[in-house]
């Protein structure tokens, strides 16, 4: 390469560090998570952004990202970003935990409907309703 090649390359923006890649291009995550999910400070992202990071950081942040659930009868179901994920749908715990609770109350409701169609539940409705 010659001397007036490499000077037409030299201006324009510095190149991002192998961190930076990984972080907003495979794991897309901005500054505030990322410092959120390593423990460090939003500064030190955007130092690691520029100059890069230790490499285990980066590895760090691909195992936060799309864990595989490697359990029989799981197969196709991974964790990524906080939700549970199988093919194209997302469940967020609020979302389990708020199903957990419908189901209770189904369930409780279930009962005291087989509860009132059996003959003794219809015998105690019956004598609890007379004055």
């Amino acid at each position: 390469m010659t001397e007036s090649t490499a000077a037409k390359k030299a201006p324009g923006r510095k190149k991002k560090s192998n961190f930076y890649q990984v972080r907003w291009h495979r794991v897309g995550i901005n500054e505030t998570v990322a410092a959120e999910v390593i423990g460090v400070t939003v500064e030190q992202i955007l130092k690691w952004d520029n100059e890069g990071a230790p490499i285990y950081v980066e590895r760090l942040l691909l195992l936060w990202d799309r864990k595989k659930v490697g359990i029989p009868g799981w197969d196709g179901w991974l964790f990524s970003r906080g939700c549970l994920i199988y093919k194209r749908q997302r469940w967020r715990p609020e979302l389990l935990l708020s199903q957990r609770d419908k189901d209770e109350l189904i369930y409780s409701l279930q009962n005291e409907i087989h509860r009132l169609k059996s003959w003794k539940g219809v015998f105690k409705t019956m004598l609890e309703k007379r004055p």
